[in-house]
């Protein structure tokens, strides 16, 4: 396990309330990323709150749990942690969330080459097919790290 992966599982584990974002007018990756996260974290007893700036597009809205995905920042929840995924920069999440105090530690999960990178912990990797290759990487160490007190797989469907 790579050294910043050590890092993001510490953080899932040591926390409790988390924001998941992805980049405006999202796309597949982003949204498949931001769900399956929300799902993992769920599933190790995390409270998670999603947001896109603007509407899912209609092409994703048959994707479980996209209705969760708010296009409002919950400005009464102060989160402990904000996953920014699919995109490394304030910038294309959205004017919306660079003006929101209430994010705690950022950590970016990217596969695209990272220009202007917030600040915090940064997983990019560009060989990656996809940044849901890389939350299923998180997914995975964090559930392993977990396992006897969960007891079953983030990613696990029910019919397993």
């Amino acid at each position: 396990m790579s050294e910043v992966i050590s890092e993001i599982v510490r953080l899932v584990r040591t926390q409790d309330c988390f924001l998941v974002v992805s980049h405006m007018n999202p796309d597949g990756d982003a949204l498949g990323s931001s769900l399956g996260l929300a799902m993992a974290l769920e599933a190790l007893g995390k409270t998670v709150a999603l947001y896109n700036q603007g509407p899912v597009p209609r092409l994703y809205r048959f994707l479980p749990g996209v209705d969760r995905i708010k296009d409002e920042l919950p400005e009464q929840t102060a989160f402990q942690a904000t996953f920014v995924l699919d995109c490394s920069t304030s910038e294309r999440v959205g004017e919306s969330f660079v003006k929101f105090r209430n994010k705690g530690s950022i950590v970016v999960v990217d596969h695209h080459p990272p220009r202007q990178a917030l600040e915090g912990l940064q997983l990019i990797r560009t060989e990656a097919a996809a940044t849901a290759e890389l939350v299923y990487e998180i997914a995975m160490h964090a559930w392993a790290e977990s396992a006897p007190r969960c007891g079953h797989s983030p990613l696990r469907r029910p019919y397993d």
